[in-house]
């Protein structure tokens, strides 16, 4: 599995979003979001990137996943802002 794609299993099991969520756009999206935060000199905390998630996201706390251990979300969205070249 490539990085985006890991990225997005990621956020997929942590914010119980759909298998078809988060899409390409929908990352980027995301990922600029948070990027944008930083750049700001604000830091932001998994609670922050889940209501970013849940912005861009309509599936957003929909699904529950049996084998779902959520990962640091902050870890899951910086891999996705360096997958898709945004640093």
């Amino acid at each position: 599995m490539d990085a985006i794609n890991t990225a997005k299993y990621n956020l997929r099991l942590a914010c119980g979003l759909s298998e078809l969520e988060p899409t390409d756009q929908q990352l980027r999206l995301i990922s600029s979001e948070v990027k944008r935060r930083l750049d700001a000199g604000k830091h932001p905390s998994d609670s922050d990137i889940k209501a970013i998630v849940a912005k861009h996201c309509p599936s957003f706390g929909q699904y529950k996943y049996a084998a779902a251990n959520p990962s640091n979300l902050t870890d899951a969205i910086r891999a996705a802002m360096q997958a898709l070249g945004i640093n």
